[in-house]
């Protein structure tokens, strides 16, 4: 498995409507003209005027600037329950324009400066800040919210760690989800988890995440099943943990046998360990549940030679091979040295399954095509160990021409012709040999060994 990394989820932090509590139900009481005019705010607000709600309770609380404060607190012209409405309201006007939800903001921070304990403003506040797009915001007045709250919800924490994730703050978010996990364990969705695997992964706690991972790969349905199969798969593996990767590996591809993914899976396992005969085995398994690519054909091809399977090595090459000269951008793309690479790993293959015949055919199609002196090096090589030595002569005589190392191509082309008992091509052979460094010690010798021969056979 090349790639998976971690899954980055998109996802909806739903919050509660804006929270109406009952008049006067915390901190100071409501007074009556307040609750009169909250009350008839409460009416406007049911028949959709919100606007007109505003207005009423603007109006009441301007009369706090015609008296003293303690005049204006008795009345409830400050009462911070009237912030709250006009908040409400303003969130209610939403979609007519975002300076409306600016304007609950500023009623409920309002709200909650007056009344510090008052967590339906801290939530809508926090609401007001998600919808701003306010996120660190959003997270302090969703905890502020919890902390206040009688009623402790699990749905206010993670709404905090929603926002601290959005706003990549992943090391509070995570503060949050910990206070979720501690104090209201029922509360953590599959959803859930997968917000705080995402989490672990950002702060690098992959092994952290690991128990999540089991149960989202568990429990989850469908396609986000199989997603988070991969997942806790790669994590496996990316965490060094090879028991467990194989076998889970294995368990995945019992379950799902016909599915190609998993014995993808398995057979990279084994191969990141260079357990080459178990990395095969789960490759031809793969190999049979799905077309392979003209890659993974050469690998599989790549895999049989590694094994000491030099025969099905060669013709899984040639179809390699061809399947790769069928696309127009290969042969396009394709230089000598590309095709040489390609028809020496079909000729060698042979060659190891000591199929000569067709490794020399594989030879002389390359050379036919234009590959380079490597083909023609192992062409000459083939036919002297085949004891072709004529032959082999005049493929090492034709290397030296325009080989890489004419040296050693004129001492085996000697070589050669010493064998195939023509003295006098040898000595030419090596005597051009020993223009070169590297080879003139071995042409002097096998010189002198011609000499001595000739010597004696005139004696």
């Amino acid at each position: 498995m090349a790639r998976l990394l971690w899954v980055c989820l998109v996802f909806f932090v739903v919050f509660s409507p804006c929270t109406l509590p009952a008049a006067g139900q915390e901190g100071d009481a409501l007074p009556v003209a307040a609750g009169m005019c909250a009350n008839k705010a409460a009416g406007l607000m049911e028949k959709g005027s919100y606007a007109k709600a505003v207005q009423e309770i603007e109006f009441f609380q301007a009369k706090a600037k015609t008296v003293d404060p303690d005049t204006a607190r008795q009345k409830g012209y400050t009462h911070y329950y009237l912030d709250f409405l006009v908040g409400n309201c303003c969130m209610m006007m939403e979609k007519q324009g975002a300076g409306h939800v600016k304007k609950a903001a500023s009623a409920y921070e309002r709200a909650v400066k007056k009344y510090d304990g008052f967590y339906q403003g801290w939530l809508n506040l926090g609401q007001c800040r998600y919808t701003l797009k306010q996120m660190d915001k959003a997270a302090r007045s969703f905890i502020r919210g919890y902390d206040a709250a009688p009623e402790k919800k699990g749905a206010y924490l993670y709404q905090a760690a929603a926002c601290y994730y959005f706003n990549t703050d992943y090391q509070n978010a995570l503060n949050a989800f910990n206070r979720l996990l501690k104090n209201h364990p029922a509360d953590m969705t599959l959803d859930r988890k997968e917000v705080l695997v995402n989490i672990l992964f950002a702060l690098k706690k992959n092994r952290q995440a690991l128990p999540y991972l089991k149960e989202l790969a568990e429990k989850s349905n469908a396609d986000k099943k199989r997603t988070w199969q991969e997942v806790l798969l790669h994590q496996y593996m990316e965490l060094g943990m090879d028991k467990q990767a194989v076998d889970y590996a294995v368990a995945l591809t019992r379950q799902e046998p016909e599915e190609p993914k998993w014995w993808r899976a398995l057979a990279n396992i084994h191969l990141n360990k260079n357990r080459l005969e178990k990395g095969l085995e789960a490759f031809m398994i793969y190999s049979f549940t799905t077309p392979l690519s003209a890659s993974e054909t050469k690998l599989l091809a790549d895999l049989y030679a590694g094994c000491n399977i030099p025969l099905e090595a060669a013709r899984v090459y040639e179809e390699w091979l061809r399947r790769v000269q069928k696309d127009p951008a290969n042969i396009s793309s394709a230089g000598r040295k590309q095709m040489t690479d390609r028809i020496l790993a079909i000729a060698r293959a042979y060659q190891q399954g000591r199929d000569y015949q067709a490794a020399l055919k594989w030879a002389d199609r390359g050379l036919a095509q234009g590959c380079d002196a490597r083909l023609l090096a192992f062409k000459a090589d083939l036919l002297f160990r085949e004891k072709k030595y004529n032959a082999a002569y005049i493929a090492y005589k034709e290397l030296a021409g325009g080989g890489p190392s004419p040296g050693r191509s004129w001492l085996m082309a000697g070589y050669a012709a010493l064998s195939s008992d023509n003295p006098q091509k040898a000595k030419q052979a090596f005597s051009l040999a020993c223009k070169c460094p590297r080879e003139k010690p071995a042409a002097l010798a096998a010189l002198e060994q011609i000499r001595a021969m000739q010597t004696a056979e005139e004696n």
